[in-house]
């Protein structure tokens, strides 16, 4: 049996469970604060590409889904402002604002 293309194990103290409010249905996208979340960095999501991400948890269903680092928002004295990460399959942005 192959090893690639199959996730680590979700730790489940990694996992990001964000709350009902921070759900924005117009952009289809979560937005929370770092702090909030417990979330310091993103780390990688399988053993065999460098995809960085994070694990989230719905609030409505309670399956868990990889997000993909897609974006970082630094200021210009190049500390980070936000985290931009995506679900492609369910088409769901989380945004993750350093605070």
């Amino acid at each position: 049996m192959s090893t690639f293309n199959k996730p680590y194990a979700i730790n489940k103290e990694l996992v990001i469970a964000p709350a009902l409010e921070a759900w924005g249905s117009t952009f289809r996208m979560f937005s929370e604060e770092a702090s909030t979340l417990g979330f310091t960095k993103p780390y990688a999501l399988y053993n065999d590409a460098c995809d960085l991400g994070i694990w989230v948890k719905s609030p409505w269903t309670g399956n868990v889904e990889p997000f993909i680092l897609s974006h970082v928002v630094r200021d210009v004295e190049d500390d980070i402002q936000c985290w931009q990460f995506v679900n492609r399959e369910k088409n769901v942005t989380f945004l993750i604002y350093n605070d």
